[in-house]
């Protein structure tokens, strides 16, 4: 991502525990990101880089949604940024059943959005159906709404 008052320099976001890199060294510094919510410690939490499709939820809130992982409660946590700011603003929960379509990283066109709207769409990892989520902003939650098989 770019800074907004200089679009010349570039942002890498922030990576859970691990900081930022610097200028592509690879070293990162000590920065700990927005600290994880104890409801998500015992989940899995797509790590922030890699990320396999980046959305718009919002007209200045994106989520970077890394590979989907199949677990026992079917849910699993991204980070959410903001425009211009590379830290991780908070993590929202993404209901993974039936599993999303962004097991694979050639996936990532299988994931779109209508940021005006809050809305969240989702191929799925087997079939041809979709899963539809509504953000909503005052409570950062994502709430699926709809499944199409």
């Amino acid at each position: 991502m770019w800074e907004i008052n200089n679009v010349n320099h570039r942002l890498n976001p922030i990576k859970i525990h691990n900081g930022n890199s610097h200028d592509g060294v690879n070293y990162y510094d000590a920065i700990d990101s927005s600290p994880i919510a104890e409801k998500f410690k015992d989940k899995i939490i797509y790590l922030g880089q890699n990320a396999v499709a980046i959305a718009f939820i919002n007209e200045k809130d994106f989520i970077a949604i890394g590979k989907t992982y199949i677990n026992e409660d079917n849910y699993n946590v991204i980070p959410l940024y903001v425009v211009g700011d590379n830290l991780i603003k908070d993590f929202l929960e993404i209901d993974n059943s039936p599993t999303i379509s962004t097991n694979y990283y050639q996936r990532n066109l299988s994931v779109s959005s209508s940021p005006k709207a809050h809305i969240l769409v989702t191929g799925q990892a087997t079939g041809g159906g979709i899963n539809v989520y509504k953000y909503h902003p005052e409570k950062m939650e994502l709430e699926k709404i709809w499944v199409a098989d």
